[in-house]
């Protein structure tokens, strides 16, 4: 995860613009995205309640709107995101960006997606997952959920929890026209998660989660996975 404070250069997308280039233009894809530039401190000082209000800041919608402007021109765009405000207005905004320069391409935003996230939709006892993560902060309790120190009836196995996402999207990209790009906006805490799930953990760690940045996903024809993170890719089994 990364503490705020962006500089210039930071939290516009650019990497994940890239990753998206390399992916040919008729393809069915899925981008799981972090949420545009956003007020508050950092996420390990504060409760959840007072995070989820946290809203974008004016230089965040221009960074979105901008990052729509920027996609690739894929036929049909669908957006989703989590229930937090700052999730919505990044879909919004994207979307608004990219129907000013491709008018005659489909766009949808979609209601909120409860399943984007994760530490919440695949909780079991929510009241002691919440006093684990306010014992371990953020950082801690998310890496003893992907090492299995987080006992099942807790919350599910961040393996389980990041394939039973993977495969509904997967059902959903499958119903979608080719030149399709589906696209999530949620939180860094859950990309993470996704993100050390499908690649697996990298002695050193990676470079933080910043704003804007994402995990694209496509599918073969014979049904397996591929992600795509920066110059990363991972390929999966076939569902």
């Amino acid at each position: 995860m990364k503490s705020e404070g962006s500089g210039p250069s930071e939290g516009t997308g650019e990497q994940t613009l890239r990753t998206l280039s390399g992916i040919p233009p008729r393809s069915r894809v899925a981008l799981l995205i972090r949420h545009s530039e956003r007020e508050g401190p950092r996420l390990e000082e504060q409760p959840a309640s007072v995070v989820d209000e946290w809203q974008l800041t004016p230089r965040g919608r221009n960074l979105a709107r901008r990052f729509g402007t920027l996609l690739p021109a894929f036929d049909h765009l669908v957006l989703s995101h989590t229930p937090v405000p700052r999730t919505r207005d990044t879909a919004e905004e994207i979307a608004n960006g990219f129907r000013a320069l491709r008018p005659s391409s489909e766009v949808r935003v979609d209601g909120p997606d409860l399943g984007l996230g994760l530490t919440t939709f695949y909780a079991i006892d929510r009241a002691r997952r919440d006093d684990l993560r306010q014992h371990l902060g953020w950082s801690r309790f998310l890496r003893a959920w992907l090492d299995g120190e987080i006992p099942p009836t807790v919350l599910t196995p961040a393996r389980e929890a990041v394939s039973d996402l993977v495969g509904r999207i997967h059902s959903q990209v499958q119903r979608s026209p080719e030149s399709s790009l589906r696209l999530a906006v949620g939180h860094d805490v859950n990309l993470f998660v996704v993100r050390e799930v499908l690649f697996g953990s990298r002695p050193g760690g990676r470079s933080p989660i910043d704003f804007l940045d994402g995990v694209a996903l496509t599918w073969e024809k014979d049904g397996r996975w591929v992600a795509r993170w920066g110059h990363e890719s991972a390929a999966g089994p076939r569902r």
